[in-house]
């Protein structure tokens, strides 16, 4: 890394330099960035033409150029060829697969003192979302609304995404498929929207789940979707 002067740093060519006090600050937001940018990215069916990004609250008095490359990286990760992406060929390698990325900073009022949010848009219009903070003294990040829909989860690196019937009866459900094929549940959320049939659940999980234990929980005709998002 090169210093330049006035103590800012400046890692690479075309990287915008980083205020040494800011990057304590942005750090744990870097590493959240990554993984919206990966959870984003495997929870669209169809190919994307435009990646939004939003920056509310304390957010908005940094240079979020760094942030917005943390989403790109993220997104590339598990990508096949994403060998080798880092933050100077990150945008390159986002524009050459035809998306659109833009960036937004709000003023307007938020839950969180600070929030960030990855919005994609696919080619038939459809519209999916991720937001995110960090919280605690440990800087610990989460994931807190999906879809419109608040929930609080760790971005950990194994998640199973569950939408399913708002029905009694269907968390057990899917903790027993997972209790049979001996995945181990870390920890749980559930989100469900007033006046809908339907419900979130994000499971935090400590070893993945196999294709046959995801065809075994879409095969309940009260599980709408089941889906595993790597964030490692």
């Amino acid at each position: 890394a090169e210093v330049l002067e006035g103590g800012r740093i400046r890692n690479a060519i075309n990287m915008p330099s980083i205020d040494p006090k800011d990057l304590q600050t942005l750090s744990p937001y870097l590493e959240l960035c990554m993984r919206l940018g990966s959870f984003a990215r495997q929870a669209v069916q169809e190919t994307v033409q435009s990646l939004h990004i939003t920056y509310w609250g304390g957010m908005i008095e940094f240079d979020t150029i760094p942030l917005t490359r943390a989403v790109q990286k993220g997104w590339l990760k598990g990508i096949a060829g994403d060998e080798g992406v880092n933050d100077v060929n990150a945008p390159y390698k986002i524009k050459a697969l035809g998306i659109k990325v833009e960036t937004t900073k709000s003023s307007s009022a938020v839950d969180y003192n600070e929030l960030i949010e990855v919005r994609t848009i696919d080619t038939k219009g459809k519209e999916q979302s991720v937001r995110g903070t960090i919280i605690g003294k440990n800087a610990d990040p989460r994931i807190v609304e999906v879809d419109g829909e608040a929930i609080e989860a760790r971005p950990v690196d194994t998640l199973l995404v569950v939408r399913n019937l708002d029905k009694p009866g269907i968390v057990g459900k899917v903790g027993t498929i997972l209790g049979e094929f001996g995945v181990n549940i870390a920890n749980m959320s559930l989100s469900r929207p007033e006046g809908s049939e339907s419900a979130l659940t994000i499971l935090e999980l400590d070893n993945e789940p196999s294709n046959e234990v995801l065809e075994k929980l879409v095969a309940d005709p009260d599980i709408e979707e089941a889906r595993v998002s790597r964030q490692k």
